[in-house]
């Protein structure tokens, strides 16, 4: 299990600029995981703009974790 702390860089809109921090625990690749976040604004966003990597966002692995645990710790801070 890949435990990882990313950021979602927004390209469109008036969210252009804008990011938001989260984190993933996942059995898939990391770097080819679809997952984008799950909060209002995300999901807001990717329904007006739709999820197209490097065209509507941008998506950064800041760190990986050994554990949940420790990855939400991470988030936290």
């Amino acid at each position: 299990m890949e435990h990882y702390i990313y950021e979602i860089h927004f390209l469109k809109g008036s969210q252009k600029g804008c990011y938001y921090i989260g984190k993933r625990s996942t059995k898939t690749n990391p770097f080819t995981d679809p997952y984008v976040g799950s909060g209002k604004f995300c999901k807001r966003y990717f329904e007006k703009y739709g999820a197209i990597e490097n065209e509507t966002y941008e998506k950064v692995i800041l760190e990986f974790n050994s554990s949940r645990e420790e990855n939400a710790k991470r988030e936290e801070e």
